[in-house]
């Protein structure tokens, strides 16, 4: 069955909650609308079209599987599926390859990774390591020497079992906490991983180091551009680093943002 222009037209229009604006069309909807703002599935369309035009037979016969596959084809995958009100995240990633989802950028799985590994050698820690069935216990965190990593091999071997799905909307068998900062986890990390290399660092120091090394970071402005003094931030993501370390030790990472370890 054959999807023309103008049912193509009112498709997105309904999908979108916009049957009313004439304006939109297949081609200019991902200009207007995120395919978070979806507000109609696929099946409610067809209910929507059969009430729409009850005495034309196409429309009684169109089912909600040929619109998820028109979308699909004509606009993409991800406006294709149906999250039924769920929210999903901005950084999830579709693997055409392995047919399958990450819920986050592959980073942000690496940054779990590398302080797994620090809270793992660190000995004023403890690791709660059922916690983390599936990851291959200390030894495999620990095949490389810090600050060395196996992330990489690591990942190719585990990652998606243990953070693929094969829908957007699935729950993976390990999560980041929702909408992970990354660029501050990042910088905590560099922070600590300096701190923890060379004990007698300065803060100052840390900072010059890390600003010239790292100047692509988005770390937080609000705090840089109120220093009085160089490096007055870097306690800030010292704290912030332990506070995810501690979350890590219990299966949680990151756990909290840098915010809420600022007001502290």
């Amino acid at each position: 069955m054959k999807i023309n222009k103008e049912l193509a037209d009112t498709i997105v229009r309904l999908r979108y909650g916009c049957e009313k604006d004439k304006s939109i069309n297949l081609k200019n909807v991902r200009k207007h609308f995120h395919h978070r703002q979806m507000t109609r599935t696929t099946e409610e369309i067809v209910d929507s079209l059969r009430i729409l035009y009850k005495d034309a037979d196409f429309y009684q016969k169109l089912t909600g599987r040929q619109i998820q596959n028109f979308l699909k084809e004509r606009l993409s995958l991800f406006r294709s599926l149906d999250f039924d009100g769920q929210k999903i995240s901005k950084y999830i990633r579709f693997s055409k390859q392995g047919g399958y989802w990450l819920k986050n950028r592959k980073y942000c799985y690496a940054y779990w990774f590398r302080f797994l590994q620090i809270a793992a050698i660190e000995k004023k820690r403890k690791v709660d390591w059922s916690k983390y069935k599936g990851w291959g216990g200390k030894a495999e965190i620990l095949k490389k020497e810090y600050p060395k990593c196996n992330f990489d091999d690591w990942f190719k071997e585990r990652g998606v079992k243990l953070f693929a799905v094969k829908k957007p909307t699935d729950k993976a068998l390990f999560e980041p906490t929702k909408r992970p900062q990354l660029d501050a986890v990042q910088y905590s990390y560099e922070v600590y991983c300096k701190v923890l290399d060379n004990p007698k660092m300065t803060n100052e120091e840390v900072f010059k180091q890390l600003d010239k090394k790292y100047p692509h970071l988005k770390i937080q402005r609000d705090i840089r551009e109120v220093d009085s003094v160089v490096g007055a931030s870097i306690p800030i993501y010292k704290h912030y680093a332990n506070t995810i370390l501690n979350n890590v030790c219990k299966g949680i990472f990151p756990g909290s943002d840098l915010n809420k370890n600022r007001r502290k």
